[in-house]
């Protein structure tokens, strides 16, 4: 078995990519396998969306409380970034403004803000002419709205280019086109001893000897044979549609979300439209009742978008988890590691599960990641 790298991280998505790149900054040797283009899926088709403030879930405790720790490290880890890639990656603070057009939508929006006001985040209840006046281009017909100052933004694919260039340059290598069909184990299955690799071209398959497996696949990470059934995490593809338009005339200023839709506006005059959630397995396909759908409620709150051009549809499937919530840190496998199953939070998570996957690699500490380890999944496991 040839070995050529102390760690392989399995998937060349947004986490893979920085949890390799923190790697790398340590001093390890680093290779990152991904079956397509690295950089190319989720995370790629995402707003970049930064709001855990909005996003909020009512029984998800520690996951906000992860996502606002990550939050929180993103001007030192862009900073970083930008000193490794040469590439300055700017969040956006633009605040969001969470509209209600109707009785439910109202209904909807107070427990949304009473929430919120529980957690004593700075949120502002805004009447209809108020939310208006903030933001011009909203419909007249908005009857209230919920301003979340501390939201942010950036530009998912700026970001995702910038971890790749700051990657290599640190010595890390990606390996495209080159799915991990099989983790291998020894010890009786307790330790893992490399991977298999897979030659599109020859259909060939190598084996590659390593001492750390990072397992990142996104949506595939329940696809990778040699794992044992206890330890695979339970992580289905959820699809999801962006619009992507052009916005000359229509210059939001803040994220503006309703029943069923969001838009994103970014620097560049683009104007992010999202996003569906549906479950087909592993289609990628455009659904035109989803585009329908995106576009009658992305009219109904902002009218003026009939005065953009669709530019792209963005499509990626989002890694989720039966809790909707990562599996972070090492597995009952010696040397086997999970940093998979983000769902639609991947980018805002970015920092916080490079940066304490890493450290739990390099120092075996693990106390941060323990609410989101596999076990949770299980009902009797020995770690």
């Amino acid at each position: 078995m040839k070995s050529i790298t102390d760690i392989a991280i399995i998937g060349g998505g947004v986490i893979g990519l920085a949890t390799g790149w923190q790697l790398a900054r340590s001093g390890k040797k680093v290779t990152i396998f991904e079956k397509e283009e690295a950089g190319h899926g989720a995370g790629w088709a995402s707003a970049g969306m930064l709001a855990p403030q909005t996003e909020a879930g009512y029984d998800q405790k520690e996951l906000l409380e992860l996502s606002l720790e990550s939050l929180k490290k993103y001007p030192e880890f862009l900073k970083r970034l930008e000193e490794d890639s040469g590439i300055k990656v700017e969040a956006e603070k633009t605040g969001s403004l969470i509209c209600a057009l109707n009785r439910d939508d109202l209904e909807r929006l107070q427990r949304f803000y009473d929430f919120r006001h529980q957690l004593e985040f700075p949120v502002q209840w805004l009447k209809g002419s108020e939310a208006v006046e903030k933001e011009p281009f909203l419909s007249p017909k908005v009857t209230a709205a919920v301003f979340v100052p501390d939201d942010w933004h950036l530009d998912s694919r700026m970001f995702i280019t910038a971890l790749k260039t700051a990657f290599t340059n640190k010595g890390g290598v990606i390996q495209e086109h080159a799915p991990v069909t099989e983790i291998l184990l020894e010890n009786k299955g307790r330790k893992i001893s490399g991977i298999k690799i897979l030659n599109q071209k020859t259909e060939n398959e190598k084996e590659i000897q390593v001492d750390s497996i990072v397992l990142a696949a996104g949506a595939w990470s329940s696809q990778i044979k040699g794992i044992p059934e206890d330890f695979i995490p339970p992580i289905r593809p959820v699809k999801g549609m962006i619009l992507n338009l052009k916005a000359e005339s229509c210059q939001l200023t803040h994220v503006i979300r309703a029943a069923g839709v969001y838009l994103v506006p970014k620097r560049n005059g683009r104007l992010l439209v999202g996003a569906t959630s549906e479950e087909k397995g592993y289609n990628l396909s455009a659904n035109i009742g989803g585009i329908k759908d995106l576009l009658q409620n992305a009219f109904d709150i902002v009218p003026g978008i009939t005065e953009t051009s669709l530019e792209e549809i963005q499509l990626g499937l989002r890694p989720a988890n039966r809790d909707h919530s990562p599996v972070l840190g090492p597995s009952p496998i010696q040397g086997l590691y999970y940093a998979a199953g983000h769902y639609r939070h991947g980018i805002l998570l970015t920092p916080i599960t490079a940066l304490e996957v890493c450290h739990s690699i390099l120092t075996g500490d693990t106390e941060k990641l323990k609410p989101f380890s596999i076990t949770r999944f299980l009902s009797s496991v020995s770690t």
